[in-house]
C-alpha cells in the first residue's frame, strides 16, 4: 500500500516556515499555525541567543510541549530548576508559572507545539515592534491578548 499527500499537506524543508524576529536576536520559524491545523495546534521552531532568558510566566488557556533541539537550556516550572539537554521533552501544561535560559556561549533551539494554537500569534505581533523601541505598556499588551502573563523578571541561575 503506498501513501498519497493530499493537498492539505505541508512540508517544510530545514530552515523553512513563516520567519519572525521577535526581538533578543532570536530566530523563530513558525512551522504550522493554528489555520492550517483546523485550530488543533501549532508548531514553532525557536533558536535563541547565548545567554536569554525568558520572563518566568504563565498562560492560562495554553498547554506546551517543548523538544530541546540543540541545548543546552534550563527551565524553571515554580520553583523547580531543570537541565534540559539536546534531546530532552518537557510538557507544561496551562497554569504553571515557567521559563527558560540559554546559559551558554552558543546558541540554542527548541521546538514547542502549542495548543490551542495562536500563541504563535505573540511571536508575529512581538516581531512587528521588535526594532521601535516598544514601552512595557506595548509588551504587556501584546502579552495579555496572546494569553501569557509574566509573573517574576527574567531567570537566572
Amino acid at each position: 500500500m503506498s501513501e498519497r499527500a493530499v493537498a492539505t499537506s505541508i512540508f517544510l524543508a530545514p530552515g523553512e516556515g513563516k520567519g519572525t524576529t521577535p526581538g533578543g536576536l532570536r530566530q523563530i520559524k513558525i512551522k504550522i499555525a493554528g489555520e492550517s491545523t483546523g485550530g488543533k495546534y501549532s508548531m514553532v521552531e525557536d533558536t535563541v541567543p547565548p545567554h536569554y532568558a525568558t520572563e518566568l510566566h504563565v498562560h492560562r488557556n495554553t498547554d506546551e510541549a517543548f523538544y530541546v533541539v540543540k541545548g543546552p537550556l534550563w527551565f524553571q516550572l515554580g520553583a523547580d530548576k531543570i537541565e534540559a539537554s539536546t534531546g530532552t521533552f518537557l510538557f507544561i501544561p496551562r497554569g504553571i508559572d515557567h521559563a527558560f535560559i540559554n546559559p551558554t556561549a552558543k546558541p540554542a533551539t527548541y521546538i514547542v507545539i502549542i495548543s490551542p494554537p495562536w500563541f504563535e500569534k505573540y511571536f508575529e505581533e512581538r516581531a512587528l515592534v521588535a526594532n521601535t523601541n516598544p514601552t512595557p505598556e506595548t509588551l504587556i499588551s501584546i502579552s495579555k491578548r496572546h494569553d501569557r502573563e509574566v509573573t517574576e523578571p527574567p531567570m537566572v541561575l
